[in-house]
């Protein structure tokens, strides 16, 4: 092998646990930016197995959404503020704590998030949420690590 593919496997086993996080929501948004281009659907469709639909009975049909919708992004700038945010936050988070609680801080908050969208929704579905859509993003893993380290 050479040297370049050396130094890329090198660089992939010093990722840090949140660095591999960012790596795979990267890659699950240009997945579902080429199934965009590929098939010609709208961009709100492409990933339509990772979200976390509002209604308790979709969800039932779709049980690994609970997790999958926090690696998802239909917004590339969506995508970008989430994991710089996670990208420093990660680092601090590194320098102080194990990576296993790292972890379960951070999914903790996509599994509480999710559970939480659900419970609304169940509870008031014809008031101002009837409007909205399925639940995408990073953004209650990113919020838990966020508010776990402040509260440190």
């Amino acid at each position: 092998m050479t040297s370049l593919n050396y130094d890329i496997k090198d660089k992939l086993k010093r990722l840090s646990a949140f660095e591999k996080i960012i790596a795979l929501n990267v890659i699950v948004y240009i997945v579902g930016w080429i199934i965009f281009q590929a098939r010609g659907i709208p961009r709100t469709d492409s990933l339509v197995w990772f979200e976390l639909p509002k209604d308790f009975i979709e969800f039932i049909l779709k049980p690994w959404s609970i997790m999958t919708y926090g690696f998802a992004h239909i917004d590339f700038w969506h995508l970008f503020f989430n994991m710089i945010v996670l990208y420093f936050i990660g680092r601090s988070f590194s320098n102080l704590f194990s990576v296993k609680l790292s972890l379960n801080v951070y999914f903790l908050g996509i599994l509480s998030g999710g559970l939480a969208f659900l419970l609304v929704y169940a509870l008031f579905p014809n008031s101002i949420l009837k409007d909205a859509g399925s639940l995408i993003g990073a953004s209650e893993g990113v919020r838990a690590t966020l508010i776990f380290l402040c509260a440190y």
